[in-house]
């Protein structure tokens, strides 16, 4: 398996892959009443496995990973917009963010990106997922004044991790460019426009000038991010555009969130986390995560240590 012999196209397949692997094929020998052939004779995970893994991770190159983009690049996707298209994306990107979408939520992604549990278990949200109020009252998404809505409520009915129907809220914001029920409002206004839209249609769907449908997919997506990096420039925002990918956007809502000083349990609760991965999201290497800790930390210069009895 770590040679790759039944992966056409890798010379070596990493760590993780290899765990991910061994795990599946013991939930199949679980789910046939089969022993784990994870454990040994005493029935605890086999030392030489364990051992192996820790080798295979020892030996394989970092792990790279994507970069989280500043709400300001964001921003500039929407302002620098000059055609619907553009226009459509870029509102597209600003509910993705608020709402910490992974990208097979929001855009049609090739099997290649995704991993097959997730393509499996993942949905793409349809016009029936969003909801929008206006105090108490639910408005009607083909008929109703949607941006005079107060917030917007979308249903993530099938998640990679298992939950399903998981209703997550975001209110009006007072900036005049980045608001999530402004962008979801201006989504499903181009989309009601298509012939034949219905509560089924995909929230990537986009009709084109000569009356096609595009179905909006991550590589545009990841185009239109990867520009927007390129024009704002490396010396700004500390990385290079190719370090940008699709997830960036997932953590790009959890860093904000961190900066702006919310809870831990806030932050997963609109990422829709059920660990604490989501600190994967939350890069070291930001300047303002160390924001007025070196201060804090000289604070309180003396303590005094109780003396043992």
């Amino acid at each position: 398996m770590r040679g790759a012999r039944f992966s056409p196209g890798y010379t070596r397949i990493k760590e993780g892959s290899v765990h991910s692997t061994v795990d599946y094929v013991a939930q199949v020998f679980r789910a046939n009443n089969r022993r784990d052939p994870r454990l040994d004779s005493s029935d605890v995970k086999s030392f030489l496995l364990s051992r192996l893994l820790r080798a295979y991770r020892n030996t394989d190159p970092d792990v790279k990973h994507q970069k989280a983009v500043p709400v300001s690049l964001i921003r500039l996707v929407l302002s620098s917009a000059s055609s619907p298209f553009e226009f459509f994306n870029a509102h597209l990107l600003i509910v993705a963010f608020f709402f910490a979408m992974r990208s097979c939520e929001y855009t049609k992604v090739s099997q290649s990106e995704i991993h097959p549990e997730a393509s499996r278990r993942t949905k793409l949200l349809c016009l029936r997922n969003f909801r929008f109020f206006r105090g108490s009252c639910l408005l009607d998404t083909f008929h109703d004044d949607l941006f005079s809505a107060d917030s917007i409520s979308i249903t993530f009915e099938f998640q990679k991790n298992d939950e399903r129907q998981e209703t997550v809220t975001q209110e009006k914001s007072n900036d005049p460019l980045l608001c999530p029920v402004r962008s979801a409002a201006s989504i499903i206004m181009f989309i009601v426009r298509i012939p034949g839209a219905s509560p089924t249609t995909s929230i990537n769907s986009f009709r084109s000038d000569d009356g096609s449908v595009i179905l909006v997919s991550s590589s545009m997506i990841l185009a239109t991010l990867r520009a927007a990096a390129d024009s704002m420039g490396e010396d700004v925002l500390g990385f290079a555009s190719s370090e940008i990918g699709c997830h960036s956007i997932r953590s790009a809502c959890a860093m904000a969130l961190f900066l702006a000083g919310y809870a831990e349990f806030t932050i997963m609760l609109i990422g829709r986390w059920r660990s604490y991965s989501f600190l994967r999201n939350i890069r070291k290497q930001i300047q303002q995560f160390y924001s007025g800790i070196s201060s804090h930390m000289i604070q309180q210069e003396h303590f005094f240590t109780i003396p043992r009895l």
